[in-house]
């Protein structure tokens, strides 16, 4: 029986476009070809700099070497904002009034900077993350990220929630293999089409309506 939903954040709830990203990295002086070249190199950096496990300004550092010369932090900022994608209200709307039925919870990989700009795009939309979710976890905040197996260990010890009773959605391959090592009921989600899953939770009609 499922009495639990985990959402991951970016390409789940918020949709991402990485094409934003690439064109925001050329404007810095990382071109296609430099992406090409550096593309494992970027990824890490990325994924360092957003699970927020490590001090700013050592990822900041490493990230500010592949771009042009004389390139701020600020400007650096302002790239990864990018980031923070766009939320559609519907999804908002859905998780509020998927919580009358079941526990929700939000499982991210994130950053305090990208954080708050993803609490500042809720409220621009009128809702607060209390409004959404019954708890948040975030990797910053717990010193661990997915795939590890600690964080979702740490959801569980928090919740109480039994995983063969929980749904998970996340877009990632490797944090989906995670959850499944740990018998949650997982969803791997293609980014930035949550909607294609939504009839996977049980009466999910009956507690959102069709018009979602």
């Amino acid at each position: 029986m499922i009495n639990t939903l985990v959402f991951d954040y970016g390409g789940i709830i918020v949709n991402m476009d990485w094409h934003l990203l690439r064109n925001a990295l050329s404007e810095v002086g990382v071109s296609s070809f430099k992406s090409f070249l550096y593309r494992k190199k970027i990824k890490t950096l990325m994924n360092r700099y957003i699970n927020g496990l490590e001090p700013d300004d050592a990822v900041m550092d490493d990230i500010l070497a592949i771009c042009r010369p004389g390139t701020t932090v600020a400007r650096v900022n302002a790239l990864i904002c990018t980031l923070c994608g766009n939320i559609p209200a519907s999804r908002l709307e859905a998780l509020v009034r998927l919580r009358s039925m079941y526990k929700v919870y939000l499982l991210s990989n994130i950053n305090s900077f990208l954080w708050e700009q993803c609490l500042a795009k809720m409220k621009a939309l009128g809702y607060n993350v209390d409004d959404c979710f019954d708890q948040v976890f975030l990797s910053y905040k717990m010193g661990v990220a997915k795939p590890g197996l600690q964080i979702y260990r740490m959801v569980e010890s928090a919740t109480g929630l039994v995983p063969q009773n929980t749904l998970y959605f996340d877009d990632n391959a490797d944090n989906c293999a995670a959850g499944k090592r740990l018998n949650y009921r997982t969803i791997h989600v293609r980014e930035n089409r949550l909607e294609d899953y939504w009839n996977l939770i049980p009466e999910f009609r009956t507690v959102v309506g069709d018009r979602l």
